[in-house]
């Protein structure tokens, strides 16, 4: 066969090699392989196991296949079965899949720990966002909801999705990335700035008040100089830090709620989460409860509120901005998902879809 006649051959969708020798096998692996294609061969004997080194993936039998077979191979079929080759590829894209879902969770709650720094940079507004609060979040009420979709079950359209391309289609690709932090992460800042805001207003502070202050009040210190609002009422240095406390709580416990709502979003990337099981994955189940109990011993505990310099916020705030980054995050979503199955080959998939 000519060059000529390989590059018609492996341009097809599909095509059947039959009665083919070893050293066919052979060749046609290389063939297949230097058109850009991830092979995977067969084999059981002795003389397979050139083109099963060769292969990007070289499956040998398990029950049939000699011992140079198997030690040449990256996957031995336990039960000599074609068929569990499927299985195993369906188990390899569950396992991509999930983890796409925990690092998309898990990067959404990095926006509105990094907007609170670059709101008091930038615009001189008191600091949202205390560190040991944001500890608390990486180290201690993540843990477990981004661990649980590791357990996630397989979409039900997950053999329909054509095969990734292993150069282009990565883990943290740009679709990904635009939807942790440009989707979820700035409604997740959202709520937290409506949970901000309010807070503030409750006390008397509206926003033009706090808007470029210098950095000479509410830095949690207690030794602040006075603070007196456009209206004329005045805080003390300790006033300020009580108050710094109760927003800064509400910012963390804000984002532990919104975050608790987001996993849930995460769990499919095509299906309706409604057609997949709402409460199907147990883990998360408890990985949701345990974080909301978690954010809430620390945002209550009196002990601990001094340590991490926090107060008790207003709950019917976190309440309002639990509802608002729940509706927002679920309705998109799904949205989305119903887009993507009804046109899957649109360019805004390219985007849109992780």
């Amino acid at each position: 066969m000519t060059e000529a006649d390989w590059r018609v051959l492996v341009s097809k969708q599909e095509i059947v090699f039959a009665r083919t020798s070893p050293e066919q096998k052979l060749i046609i692996v290389k063939e297949f392989t230097k058109a850009g294609n991830v092979t995977a061969m067969t084999g059981d004997g002795v003389n397979d196991s050139p083109a099963l080194k060769q292969a990007a993936i070289g499956v040998a039998m398990g029950l049939n296949g000699s011992d140079v077979a198997r030690e040449a191979a990256e996957i031995v079929l336990l039960d000599d079965n074609f068929a569990s080759i499927v299985v195993g590829i369906k188990e390899g894209r569950l396992l991509f899949a999930n983890l796409k879902k925990s690092i998309a969770y898990s990067l959404a709650h990095l926006v509105p720990e990094v907007v609170p720094v670059l709101l008091w940079a930038f615009a001189g507004i008191p600091q949202a966002q205390g560190p040991l609060l944001a500890l608390c979040i990486d180290l201690l009420t993540e843990l477990v909801p981004a661990t649980s979709l590791a357990y996630e079950e397989p979409e039900a359209l997950i053999m329909q999705v054509p095969p990734r391309n292993v150069k282009t289609d990565k883990l943290t690709s740009f679709p990904l990335l635009f939807y942790a932090y440009g989707q979820a992460g700035m409604m997740l800042t959202g709520a937290c700035l409506l949970v901000y805001f309010l807070t503030f207003r409750e006390l008397g502070i509206s926003g033009r008040d706090i808007y470029n202050i210098d950095y000479k009040y509410f830095t949690g210190s207690g030794e602040d100089d006075d603070y007196v609002t456009s209206d004329g009422t005045r805080y003390t240095g300790k006033e300020q830090n009580d108050i710094l406390a109760r927003v800064q709580g509400g910012w963390f416990l804000m984002i532990v709620c919104g975050q608790a709502a987001h996993v849930w979003v995460c769990r499919t990337t095509t299906v309706s989460i409604f057609n997949h099981g709402v409460f199907g994955n147990r883990i998360t189940n408890m990985g949701v409860v345990l974080a909301l109990l978690l954010g809430c011993f620390v945002t209550y505990t009196p002990g601990l509120q001094m340590v991490v310099n926090s107060a008790n916020p207003n709950s019917l705030f976190i309440l309002y901005g639990s509802l608002l980054v729940a509706a927002l995050l679920w309705g998109t979503s799904e949205a989305r998902k119903l887009f993507s199955r009804s046109y899957p080959t649109h360019w805004l998939n390219r985007i849109l879809g992780w």
